[in-house]
């Protein structure tokens, strides 16, 4: 049978294809930051160089699903022992927050131009000190929940990479994904709930919240952000 990772690298191939449109101009500028953007279109040397960089830093910390980059680079900017690893699929995105953090001084930080699945392909055993998965697409309907990236065997890709006693954060608009994943979470020995709040901008844990595009847009809306945050044990 095929393998999870070839599978992916097979949609991934075909997503090129189809997305390599050359009025995007942001398709160029990706490659004028090697050092920052990690597309693996030559994957064991990518992996490589992600390796060797994680090498160079004493933290590591993990978002999946960065966006435009805004929390992202303010975690880089407030821990720069850390090297801040995003996972971001779009083009246009991963050179935005590249390009911010540059402007702002901001070396410690990275991104993985490939599907959030397959972090423990790329990153070792004990790697992660800190993860953090800010409004993942909530694929609503329940003929889609299959495709929400927080479920099933991916919490055990999670738990591998992450550090002993490292963290993980979630946060989401929707009310019906966060209740799925507060019930995964708790039904795992692997992981331990250290809090949660169904409104984190009335909450004590907003005092070290870091507000991302997506948090502002849904306040704007007058939607009331879900937030957990659990360790592994």
């Amino acid at each position: 049978m095929e393998s999870y990772l070839k599978q992916v690298k097979r949609r991934r191939t075909r997503l090129e294809i189809l997305t390599r449109n050359p009025v995007n101009p942001y398709i160029q500028l990706i490659s004028e930051y090697p050092d920052q953007i990690l597309e693996f279109e030559d994957f064991d040397k990518d992996l490589l160089r992600l390796r060797e960089l994680l090498q160079g830093y004493s933290r590591v910390v993990v978002e999946l699903g960065s966006g435009s980059g805004g929390h992202l680079i303010e975690r880089a900017k407030r821990d720069p022992a850390a090297l801040c690893l995003g996972f971001e699929i779009r083009f246009k995105r991963s050179v935005r927050t590249v390009e911010k953090a540059l402007k702002g001084g901001i070396r410690n930080l990275c991104l993985c131009r490939v599907d959030a699945r397959i972090v423990d392909d790329l990153l070792g055993p004990n790697s992660v000190d800190d993860l953090y998965v800010n409004f993942p697409d909530p694929w609503p309907r329940r003929r889609s929940e299959k495709n929400r990236l927080l479920r099933g065997e991916f919490w055990n890709s999670l738990h591998t990479i992450l550090k002993p006693q490292a963290k993980f954060y979630f946060k989401t608009d929707n009310d019906q994904y966060f209740s799925a994943v507060l019930s995964e979470l708790s039904a795992l020995e692997k992981f331990k709930i250290l809090g949660q709040t169904l409104d984190l901008h009335a909450s004590p844990y907003n005092t070290t919240n870091v507000v991302t595009e997506f948090e502002k847009l849904f306040l704007s809306q007058g939607e009331k952000i879900k937030f957990l945050e659990a360790i592994k044990v």
